[in-house]
């Protein structure tokens, strides 16, 4: 079996090529990369040849982002990739795709992050047998809303350890999965890989963000006391001037999905596991102690 995989270098795509490695070590296993790098082929998918491929039995697309740079926009990154896969569809021989994407995947979504991921799922959806995996927060240690978080306990301390946020955004429910039973669920779907659908994928915990942010706080030991923020004042000087002045502490777009619950009322996560996911809250630990 010949299963390539878009997207090895990343954090994500990282543990999910060292986990089908493992599950599949007697199967040819093409992890690319747009950078020459020790075990993986160089493949640029948005202006190298398919053909290069070969002919493909399971391709698993971990390519994403959340923050859009000037040569990768959320567009191209998410919608111009998922056209091409679409495009070299038969060239490939017809393989079963999994494709890693968002819990909120909507083409009409305000956020340009899951409205780009919506209509990446749209297009790769009309192809026959795709798996659409919908992860809430994937844990890595160097995952972005956990920086932000750790972030935000820095800025409390610098106001004698009281934070001033919005309701909205406190009482933001995630449900965070470990990058580690993300790969091993896309490993038992390569292994029978019978059906295509859409996957809700979380964790077993729901956490506000007041509480996380809390917890960060204690595993730095450091204390954080909240003070709401009048909506209408946060979206003001938050997600009209912040973001605008400081995009690289918060963009727009973050400070919206920070609003919105991300979890899963149909997490399959266990069904297809065999088991219960891990909790993340070991693995932060770690990074923040």
């Amino acid at each position: 079996m010949r299963i390539v995989i878009l997207g090895s270098t990343g954090q994500v795509g990282s543990v999910i090529t060292n986990t089908i490695r493992e599950n599949f070590p007697d199967d040819d296993i093409l992890a690319c990369g747009r950078k020459s790098m020790s075990g993986l082929f160089r493949f640029d998918p948005f202006t190298d040849d398919w053909e290069t491929l070969g002919k493909v039995d399971i391709l698993v697309n971990v390519i994403g982002a959340m923050i859009p740079t000037r040569n990768n926009p959320l567009q191209k990154v998410h919608v111009g990739l998922a056209e091409k896969i679409a495009e070299n569809f038969e060239r490939m021989g017809n393989p079963g795709i999994i494709h890693i994407s968002a819990i909120g995947a909507d083409p009409n979504h305000i956020t340009s992050f899951l409205s780009t991921k919506g209509k990446a799922d749209e297009i790769l959806l009309k192809l026959p047998n795709v798996i659409i995996l919908r992860p809430s927060v994937i844990h890595t240690p160097g995952n972005m809303i956990w920086k932000r978080l750790s972030l935000l306990v820095s800025v409390g301390q610098v106001s004698f350890g009281y934070l001033l946020v919005p309701k909205s955004l406190a009482d933001c429910l995630l449900q965070p999965i470990l990058a580690g039973d993300l790969a091993e669920i896309v490993a038992k779907l390569i292994e029978k890989y019978d059906r295509g659908g859409v996957f809700e994928i979380a964790g077993p915990e729901q956490y506000p963000v007041k509480q996380l942010i809390e917890m960060i706080a204690s595993f730095r030991k450091k204390k954080i006391k909240f003070i709401d923020m009048n909506e209408k004042l946060a979206d003001f000087l938050i997600g009209n001037l912040v973001t605008v002045l400081l995009p690289d502490l918060l963009n727009r777009d973050q400070y919206l999905l920070l609003k919105e619950d991300n979890i899963s009322n149909k997490n399959m996560a266990s069904a297809i596991l065999g088991r219960a996911p891990g909790s993340v809250l070991p693995a932060l630990g770690k990074i923040f102690s």
